[in-house]
């Protein structure tokens, strides 16, 4: 969904309430079960545009342990300031800017000298900033066999349990042959 921004940009103290209710943005990291819905509100601040609100929807991905489908419901606070004169004349990387990290570069652009705003490439960009390091089907799922690659969660495998390594082992092994009369 794109956002015409020119008239809150132009008028201080102007309100308007977005409802969202659309797909999710196609993504190749992970997909949307539901909908995303919620309510944004934007604020013209007098030099700030204020974006605030909620939206909420259920990630797909993989499992970290098994890989087997994982669904998350999520619910991101959006709480975005961007400065109304970069709003209106947006500025876009340089070669130079390589470390150039603006949420506002690339969700607003000029279309026909008006502001546009890409509200499906920031819900995708909060989205993508929530989302929890390790995404597990179950707390309990048991991944898969490091010798076989079979799912734990539908049953042993056969495959001989494996010892954990102590991480002291590598000392262990130097003071059994320090005793043994044997140098390092």
């Amino acid at each position: 969904m794109k956002l015409d921004l020119s008239e809150i940009s132009q008028r201080p103290n102007m309100r308007v309430v977005v409802e969202v209710d659309q797909p999710c943005v196609e993504e190749a990291d992970f997909q949307c079960a539901q909908p995303v819905r919620g309510q944004l509100t934007f604020v013209n601040g007098g030099d700030l545009l204020l974006i605030d609100g909620t939206v909420r929807t259920t990630v797909e991905l993989p499992c970290d342990r098994c890989l087997e489908p994982a669904r998350l419901p999520m619910e991101v606070r959006v709480e975005e300031r961007f400065a109304l004169a970069e709003v209106l004349q947006p500025r876009l990387p340089t070669e130079e800017d390589a470390e150039f990290d603006n949420t506002l570069a690339t969700v607003i652009h000029l279309e026909a000298g008006k502001p546009i705003l890409n509200l499906d490439e920031l819900i995708h960009q909060q989205l993508v900033m929530n989302l929890p390091i390790q995404i597990v089907c179950d707390p309990s799922c048991r991944g898969l066999c490091v010798h076989c690659g079979a799912n734990l969660n539908q049953g042993d495998c056969g495959c001989e349990p494996q010892e954990p390594a102590s991480p002291l082992s590598g000392l262990a092994a130097l003071l059994q042959n320090e005793e043994n009369g044997h140098g390092p």
